[in-house]
C-alpha cells in the first residue's frame, strides 16, 4: 500500500478537486484504480465508492461538442452551473469523450481547477463553492480524445476494465467501485453526478503520472544516425534502378532524412 494515500468520504467531486487544490495532495487517477482494484487487495483498505483525479467530459450520445457543456446541480440547497469549456479543435466533433489528468505542473498550477466566473478567481475552500453560482471547470493539462462507441461497457484503457457513461452529456470525474466486488472492480463511472457524495483517496505531489499510466503510448526512440543512412542508402539504389520515375515525395523524404542526420532542423 502507498505509505502517503490517505481517504476523504462523503465529498462531491468539486469538493474532492477543491481540498485537493488547497492542500496540493494529487487525486488517485483511475489508471492506479485499475491496479488497486484488479492486481492487488489494496482496495480492501478503503471506503468505496470513490472519485478518482482522472476528469472527463461527454456530450450526449449523437450530440456533436459545441463550445460549452454546461451542467446544472443542487449543491447545499442552492442551484448551481458547472460549465466546461471545448477547445476549439474538438467543436463539432461527435462521440469523443475528453479526458485529463489532476495534478500538478511544475509552476505549482494544478491541472484541474474550479474557478468562480464572475470574480475569475479559483476557488479553494468549500466556503467559495457556496458562494459561487457558476464555476468553471478548468483544465489546464493536457486532454486526451478517447472515441465513445458503446456508452454501456466499452473497453477502456485495460483489456479487463469497461466505461459505462450517461447517454446526456455529462462532467466530472470518473468513479470507481461502488460495491467493489466481483465485475465492479472492472467498472468505470462517467454520469452526471456533481450532487453525489463518495471517498476520494488523495497521495503527495511529487510524483508524475507516466504516459502508459495514462494509456498513452510510450514514446518510441527514432532509428541512430547510422541506421537512417543505411536506410537511405537503400532508398538511392531503389530510385536508380527506377530512374525518373521515383516518387518526387520519396525524394524529398530522403533529403529530409540526411538533414536530421546531419544535425539540422527542416
Amino acid at each position: 500500500m502507498v505509505s502517503d494515500l490517505a481517504q476523504v468520504g462523503r465529498i462531491t467531486l468539486l469538493e474532492a478537486i477543491t481540498r485537493a487544490n488547497a492542500g496540493r495532495k494529487r487525486i488517485r487517477p483511475n489508471s492506479e484504480f485499475n491496479r488497486m482494484l484488479l492486481q492487488t487487495d489494496e482496495w480492501k483498505g478503503f471506503s468505496w465508492p470513490n472519485h478518482t483525479g482522472t476528469g472527463f467530459a461527454i456530450e450526449a450520445t449523437g450530440k456533436p461538442f459545441g463550445k460549452t457543456i454546461e451542467k446544472e446541480f443542487i449543491y447545499i440547497e442552492g442551484k448551481k452551473v458547472l460549465i466546461y469549456y471545448v477547445r476549439e479543435e474538438d467543436i463539432g466533433a461527435t462521440n469523443i469523450m475528453h479526458l485529463f489528468e489532476h495534478q500538478f505542473r511544475q509552476d505549482g498550477e494544478s491541472t484541474i481547477q474550479l474557478v468562480n466566473a464572475k470574480t475569475d478567481k479559483q476557488i479553494l475552500a468549500v466556503e467559495e463553492l457556496q458562494d459561487a453560482r457558476e464555476i468553471i471547470l478548468k483544465v489546464t493539462g493536457d486532454i486526451r480524445n478517447f472515441r465513445l462507441i458503446c456508452r454501456d461497457g466499452q473497453v477502456f484503457e485495460t483489456p479487463e476494465t469497461r466505461i459505462h457513461a450517461s447517454d446526456d452529456s455529462a462532467i466530472g470525474l470518473l468513479r470507481r467501485g461502488i460495491s467493489p466486488t466481483g465485475s465492479d472492480r472492472e467498472r468505470i463511472y462517467a454520469y452526471h453526478l456533481l450532487h453525489d457524495r463518495c471517498g476520494a483517496l488523495y497521495q503527495a505531489t511529487g510524483t508524475q503520472i507516466s504516459a502508459e499510466e495514462r494509456g498513452q503510448p510510450k514514446q518510441v526512440p527514432i532509428a541512430l544516425p547510422a541506421e537512417l543512412k543505411q536506410i537511405i542508402s537503400e532508398a538511392k539504389l531503389e530510385i536508380a534502378q527506377f530512374g525518373a520515375g521515383a516518387l518526387h515525395q520519396t525524394r524529398n523524404l530522403i533529403a529530409m532524412i540526411e538533414s536530421l542526420c546531419n544535425g539540422r532542423q527542416f
